[in-house]
């Protein structure tokens, strides 16, 4: 549902890595330009490499496209 997407995007910055990977996740699965936009946005801040990978994969999805 992409009335979800300003949530998701908050959960995007939880100290828990879990929670901002499920958030990313979450977001590849809505696929709007605003989903794909809060990914990129935290791809460039995060530091866990399991919310990175779970951030690109997400990505992948909404654009079709590998890096």
């Amino acid at each position: 549902d992409p009335a979800a997407v300003p949530a998701l995007r908050e959960g995007l910055h939880s100290l828990t890595p879990d929670c901002r990977a499920l958030c990313a996740w979450a977001l590849g699965e809505i696929g709007t330009k605003q989903a794909e936009e809060a990914l990129l946005e935290r791809e460039r801040e995060e530091t866990e490499p399991a919310v990175l990978a779970e951030l690109r994969q997400a990505k992948e999805k909404i654009t079709g496209k590998h890096p």
